[in-house]
């Protein structure tokens, strides 16, 4: 739905499936990282094509997956460990309203899940349309 098409359930499955494998496998390794998202990646694509009998680049998927994943745990790395902005004082406040302040743990994090996220978002040319290449 995000791309512009319909909800496909049986996306979503594969999808939920594919984290269930391939979840426990992440680490704090952004190499390690790269490598099951890619793997992940690729495997959400070739199930994807087979349910809905698309074209959708495999190795292109792979490729992204890895990418993502391995920027996105070097990113969130990098601002857990170097970067000492990010301990101001009004990260470290407590909790006004019974609403926590985020800390350099939870920025981390974030940007991490975002990063590695963002080929949710981006649309893949479809392989087998001869025309729109």
């Amino acid at each position: 739905m995000v791309k512009g098409g319909e909800y496909r359930p049986g996306q979503t499955l594969a999808a939920g499936s594919t984290a269930l494998v391939y979840g426990p496998l992440a680490g704090r390794n952004p190499l390690q990282n790269a490598a099951v998202g890619g793997a992940a990646g690729g495997s959400l694509t070739s199930v994807t094509n087979w349910l809905y009998d698309e074209g959708d680049p495999i190795e292109r998927s792979a490729a992204l997956g890895a990418l993502t994943a391995g920027v996105g745990t070097y990113a969130g790395g990098f601002l857990q460990r170097d970067s000492g902005w990010l301990t101001s004082p009004y990260l470290q406040m407590p909790a006004a309203f019974g609403v926590s302040l985020p800390n350099k743990d939870a920025v981390s994090k974030a940007t991490e899940t975002t990063i590695s996220n963002l080929p949710s978002f981006i649309s893949l040319p479809d392989a087998n349309d001869k025309e729109g290449r």
